[in-house]
């Protein structure tokens, strides 16, 4: 789960392959459909960084589920920060 700015909490759904943002009481704002999904973040710019590990894809998605940029390995990867 990742605690956004605006209060709002961003929470990748492994097991539903869904990336969903809910408001502080609960409510889901936004539901994307990303297969394997297992972490996501969100930007300040107010899209997401999300990764699939097992498929080795790391990508920036719009509120609307477009994949702005994308990054593939071949198979599984470990992103850490510095």
């Amino acid at each position: 789960m990742d605690l956004l700015p605006n209060g709002r909490i961003l929470v990748a759904q492994n097991g539903g392959n869904k990336v969903a943002e809910y408001d502080p009481d609960g409510k889901l704002l936004l539901e994307l459909d990303v297969q394997q999904v297992s972490m996501a973040t969100g930007l300040p710019n107010g899209n997401f960084l999300v990764a699939c590990h097992s498929l080795g894809r790391m990508m920036e998605m719009d509120r609307k589920g477009k994949v702005l940029w994308e990054y593939k390995t071949q198979g599984p990867f470990r992103a850490r920060g510095r």
